[in-house]
Parts: structure tokens; C-alpha cells; sequence
């Protein structure tokens, strides 16, 4: 709860997170490429590509929460209950 009563959502980023999931994006490379070795059928490339280009957009919380706000006219033509947050942004 907020100081003043209202709900609140918050997403926090750690320190490192850049370095971390750049660490992550090549651990997948490295298991991708051991799966493609032993089954060479099966090429799971893609998915570190789909990580290295969406990974950046979710570390920017505007970014991420966008797809949220613009579902809610659906949601509420569709009479399901929906409360528009409101976002404040602050960096430490």
C-alpha cells in the first residue's frame, strides 16, 4: 500500500541486471549449440535470438508495462474489471 491507501505494483531492477542477462542470453547460446551437437535436428537458435532482441525491451519498464495499458479498453468492453495503473518512474 502506498502512503496514501492506493494498491501499488512495483517492479524493481537489480543492480547488474544488464551484465546478468547478458550472461544469461549466452548460456542459452552454449546449451543451444550443445542440443544442436547431439540432435541436430533440433535447432533452438532462434530462441537465443528472440532473447538477445526482446531482453533489452523488458529491462525498460515503459516498455514492458505498455502491452498491459493497451489491453484495458478490451478488457472493459468485454465487462471485465481492469484499473488503469498509474506510473511513476524513479531511479536510484
Amino acid at each position: 500500500m502506498g502512503h496514501d491507501g492506493r494498491r501499488l505494483a512495483v517492479k524493481v531492477q537489480h543492480a547488474g541486471l544488464r551484465e546478468s542477462g547478458d550472461v544469461d542470453v549466452a548460456t542459452i547460446g552454449v546449451a543451444a549449440d550443445i542440443l544442436r551437437y547431439f540432435a541436430p535436428d533440433y535447432d533452438y537458435r532462434w530462441v537465443v535470438d528472440e532473447t538477445r532482441t526482446n531482453l533489452p525491451l523488458v529491462r525498460h519498464s515503459l516498455v514492458y508495462i505498455q502491452p498491459c495499458i493497451s489491453t484495458l479498453p478490451n478488457l472493459r468492453r468485454n465487462r471485465c474489471f481492469a484499473a488503469r495503473p498509474r506510473l511513476l518512474l524513479a531511479r536510484q
